[in-house]
């Protein structure tokens, strides 16, 4: 099964509303390649303490294109292909919260306590987000989510 999503990565404002930042500026990634129509980015952080925790940032928190942050963070527009935490086995049930299909693939969103037959989820296609049972999904093995017991 295939397991990566294309993203790209975008540099936060100074102070994003969900960090208090100072010293060098937070670099994330995301799978929304053009957030020109966005209100909430769903990103996730890389190559920090941080790892692999994933958000809805609000847009104000990226800079635009133009900014020169983008520069001096050496980021380019350019997509890339990265692993996703899972891919989904199964469609979903009709009736469910979170709607996805087969090959549907996922981030883990969730850094609270769960329930063990279920973990909160990022839909990348659809971005929409939702509890999934953790056997209806092929868990990428290399990939440590926030609460990293898978």
């Amino acid at each position: 099964m295939e397991c990566t999503i294309e993203v790209r990565k975008y540099v936060l404002v100074r102070k994003p509303s969900r960090w208090d930042q100072g010293g060098p500026r937070v670099v994330v990634q995301s799978p929304m390649l053009n957030i020109s129509s966005a209100t909430h980015v769903p990103v996730r952080r890389f190559n920090s303490d941080c790892e692999n925790e994933v958000y809805f940032l609000p847009k104000a928190d990226i800079e635009n294109d133009t900014s020169k942050a983008y520069g001096a963070a050496h980021i380019t527009m350019d997509s890339r292909l990265v692993p996703a935490h899972g891919v989904a086995l199964v469609d979903s049930a009709s009736n469910g919260d979170l709607q996805y299909r087969m090959c549907d693939k996922f981030w883990i969103s969730s850094s609270g306590e769960e329930q063990k037959a279920h973990i909160q989820v990022v839909n990348i296609r659809t971005f929409a987000t939702g509890p999934i049972q953790i056997e209806k999904v092929c868990w990428y093995p290399k990939i440590l989510g926030p609460l990293n017991e898978l």
